[in-house]
């Protein structure tokens, strides 16, 4: 299993229709220019889906373009304290 984190920009879906605002800036014309349609708002996943496996490790996706990590990352400390207090809140079994 490979778990990818990505970011496919500010997307013209229905996710926020509970803010008024928001709703109305994406159907302005200026934010219809500065958002996507759901269909490109896809196309990072779908790369993701059909890209090799092994070319998927170490890299966050901004919309298409791939960017290194950052540190906190890859902090394996920060990981393993993620992975304890959220044991803690949630009383999963690790």
């Amino acid at each position: 299993m490979t778990a990818v984190a990505f970011h496919p920009g500010t997307v013209r879906s229905g996710l926020d229709r509970d803010s008024a605002l928001v709703t109305a800036a994406k159907a302005s014309l200026i934010g219809r220019r500065l958002t996507r349609s759901p269909e490109e708002g896809a196309e990072p996943i779908i790369r993701i889906a059909t890209t090799d496996r092994g070319k998927l490790r170490d890299v966050f996706y901004n919309r298409l373009e791939p960017e290194p990590l950052r540190t906190a990352a890859t902090d394996a400390d920060l990981g393993a304290r993620l992975r304890q207090r959220a044991h803690e809140l949630t009383h999963a079994l690790t």
